[in-house]
């Protein structure tokens, strides 16, 4: 059992440093997003805009590219605050096993990172 949580410990510090990264990636894709709405601003009203949909750009309208980049940006916002969540939850399970591990072994097991 003790062993089984120190590997259980091992793989949720491995799962948060992965949400870490998909976040910070999530993060600064929304950013990237809020300055091309920033830039819509700036276009012609009556001039086709290229939006990414897929792997290809497909032209549309002001109007049209605004709101399918308002319908991005809510996304992207949901899956942050899904994996800031999750990260929450990982970290409450590992403060968990730290309690457990500590008490069992003391100053002999090194959970910190450094």
């Amino acid at each position: 059992a003790d062993q089984q949580n120190i590997n259980l410990f091992g793989r949720l510090v491995t799962k948060f440093h992965e949400l870490e990264e998909d976040l910070s990636s999530r993060q600064d894709e929304l950013t990237n997003l809020d300055d091309a709405s920033n830039e819509i601003i700036l276009v012609d009203d009556d001039e086709p805009i290229r939006f990414l949909v897929g792997e290809t750009y497909v032209e549309f309208s002001k109007d049209e590219t605004e709101e399918r980049l308002n319908e991005t940006i809510e996304e992207k916002k949901a899956e942050i605050e899904s994996i800031s969540n999750e990260m929450k939850n990982v970290q409450t399970k590992m403060n968990d096993l730290k309690v457990t591990l500590y008490q069992k072994f003391g100053d002999s097991i090194n959970l910190e990172e450094d």
